[in-house]
């Protein structure tokens, strides 16, 4: 069935070691997993039926819980499936549950949706805890038990640089979601000179996009490994990374944080608090894309002097949200 494990270091670690499981990569949950101490396990498939997915997934997960016998299970959400077995299995295996509730895309317009925020709200009533990643979305949920911690800056091993066919290179972190202007980025690449390329990450494939219908400006690059992703981000100049998601933190922001690059954000009251230098806000329509590429070219002296105050800046908070959450970790699982 083509199932695997990612995890660095889990099969080392002994019986009763705290454990990070998702059912899909994300590099949130890699990282995090690593700063609480977890071993990490990432089930995926390569099956595309979803009900055998599932099945991969929850035997997986519960033949790790079987022989871990974790004292703290942190589960990634989504999956919402992933969480509400977590929340079953929690009285027979007796540990303290942290469920790491990443923002996700959803409309309330069918009954499909409003089923998904009341099965997330069961979860988020049975879990010892849940952690969000920023306040806008901790005061949509109005639960008790609710914490917020941001993404970990992540620390990068000095990447290459490879040569790019621009004279001015921008990088859109993309995925070819929802909540992504990915068809406004394409067209604003027309209303720029012929020396501002575009370089597109993700599988521009599932979107039905045609490589060759691209202009000359405009690379698509596909599914990248770490490795490539990471020398491509910096070989920019500009990194850009658009939601239409309000309280989203985009890791693209992140990464290009890490990297000392210039950024290019949604106009979200999210993004702006959090991102508050470095960084030019753009809506999303074509005109203004193209707008804010150009003004954030323009203004790149003075976004790369801000970049170290507001790594240095967001490091600290994160650390000081960490050890509060990491402190009340250490009391559940001493009254559990």
């Amino acid at each position: 069935m083509n199932d695997y494990i990612q995890n660095s270091s889990a099969e080392k670690d002994p019986q009763h070691s705290n454990v990070w499981i998702s059912w899909h990569y994300h590099r949130r949950s890699d990282y995090l997993s690593r700063e609480f101490g977890c071993s990490y396990y990432h089930f995926g498939t390569a099956a595309r039926n979803r009900i055998t997915r599932y099945l991969i997934g929850t035997v997986n997960t519960l033949k790790t819980l079987i022989k871990k016998r974790p004292k703290v299970l942190f589960v990634q959400n989504p999956s919402l499936l992933l969480t509400i077995l977590a929340v079953i299995l929690k009285p027979f295996f007796n540990y303290v549950l942290i469920n790491d509730f990443h923002t996700p895309f959803i409309k309330l317009h069918s009954a499909k949706e409003v089923i998904f925020w009341k099965l997330q709200h069961f979860t988020i009533r049975y879990s010892d805890m849940t952690i969000v990643t920023n306040e806008e979305f901790s005061n949509q949920l109005q639960g008790e038990r609710i914490m917020i911690l941001p993404d970990v800056l992540p620390r990068f091993d000095s990447p290459g640089n490879i040569k790019l066919d621009g004279d001015l290179n921008i990088l859109y972190v993309c995925t070819f979601a929802e909540d992504e202007p990915y068809k406004n980025v394409i067209k604003s690449s027309g209303l720029l000179d012929d020396n501002i390329h575009i370089h597109i990450t993700g599988n521009y494939i599932k979107a039905g996009i045609d490589k060759n219908e691209m202009s000359h400006n405009v690379h698509l690059t596909g599914y990248l490994p770490d490795k490539d992703y990471l020398e491509l981000m910096n070989s920019a100049d500009i990194v850009m990374v658009l939601t239409e998601q309000e309280n989203c933190i985009v890791c693209g922001g992140y990464e290009g944080v890490s990297l000392s690059k210039p950024l290019i954000l949604s106009n979200t009251k999210t993004l702006r608090d959090y991102f508050s230098a470095g960084a030019i806000y753009t809506e999303h329509d074509t005109k203004s894309i193209a707008d804010g590429i150009r003004r954030a070219i323009r203004q790149k002296d003075r976004l790369e002097s801000e970049l170290p105050d507001l790594k240095s800046r967001l490091t600290r908070n994160w650390r000081t949200k960490f050890k509060l959450v990491q402190e009340i970790i250490g009391n559940l699982e001493m009254k559990n």
